[in-house]
């Protein structure tokens, strides 16, 4: 990580207040290995708790902060891996105690909940521009700067969601849950048939991979489990922008063991794709054997 993220930031007129400087300088630090994940988490939570105990309890520019570093351009996957553990961490710390009870916010609690993270990490990290928008120049963003950024957030997402504890962070855990479904479902559940259609996977598919190949355990168990099932609620909302189509899974909502046979097929079907992307074939092969393994390994416990 270069300093000049720690340069953009401090400059920033958001992050002007004692507590985001105190917080870039922290994460500065964590990213060039000069402080571990379990100190810069310390650190941050020293520094926010006397503005929760004020009632300042909205601490969203401390999450712009980290969403910001996790999908800066010179962010490594070493970095993202200590951010992840950083979270953990703060998600492991002592609850902020006022006048007996636990300070929160929108009915989650510092620090186990962290929240209103999964909320802020979507809105900063995971919205994708138009296809049409960028070929023409509207959006501040190229194809391969979309494609690498949105494949970091979902790499970043599903590192966290492979660490978390649920049962400490059930909240957080639902919330990445929730993320990753989304991610997989504008992957796999469109058509990949027209040249923008195939096109359109250079974004997706190695962003869905990504919460298989980090964390397939945890998306198998949410699938066993069937988490976030709705019955017989399909999903009827077009998929895909205008380079996708009709949903494709007519299956119930939520985690399935029906909809991750699915999924498989769908990762294999995307290798057969004459024309398609060497990167987006290494992520189907890549996704596919992860799930595969992580089947063998919930059979042999």
């Amino acid at each position: 990580m270069t300093t000049s993220w720690k340069e953009d930031q401090q400059d920033n007129p958001h992050f002007q207040n004692q507590e985001e400087q105190s917080t870039i300088a922290i994460l500065h630090n964590l990213l060039n290995q000069t402080a571990t994940p379990e100190l810069a988490a310390a650190q941050i939570t020293s520094t926010y708790e006397p503005c929760l105990l004020q009632g300042r309890t909205d601490l969203c520019l401390l999450w712009r902060l980290i969403c910001l570093a996790v999908i800066h351009p010179m962010t490594t996957h070493q970095n993202l891996e200590e951010l992840a553990e950083m979270l953990v961490y703060i998600s492991r710390s002592p609850d902020v105690m006022a006048n007996g009870k636990v300070v929160g916010e929108n009915g989650r609690e510092y620090w186990h909940d962290l929240p209103e993270f999964s909320f802020w990490f979507m809105e900063y990290t995971m919205s994708v521009n138009p296809i049409e928008s960028i070929d023409e120049g509207w959006a501040r963003i190229s194809w391969s700067q979309q494609a690498r950024r949105f494949e970091v957030a979902n790499c970043f997402g599903a590192i966290l969601l492979g660490r978390i504890d649920p049962n400490l962070a059930l909240k957080v855990s639902r919330g990445l849950n929730r993320l990753a479904l989304e991610t997989i479902r504008d992957a796999l559940e469109v058509s990949i048939k027209t040249p923008a259609q195939i096109r359109r996977t250079g974004i997706y598919i190695p962003a869905a991979a990504q919460w298989f190949i980090h964390s397939s355990s945890r998306i198998w168990a949410f699938c066993k489990n069937k988490e976030g099932y709705e019955g017989e609620r399909v999903w009827k909302q077009w998929l895909g922008g205008s380079d996708g189509s009709n949903p494709i899974w007519l299956g119930d909502d939520g985690f399935s063991v029906e909809r991750w046979r699915f999924w498989k097929e769908r990762f294999v079907a995307v290798l057969e794709i004459e024309g398609g992307d060497g990167c987006v074939f290494d992520h189907a092969r890549r996704a596919a054997k992860a799930m595969d393994d992580a089947e063998q390994e919930g059979t042999l416990r």
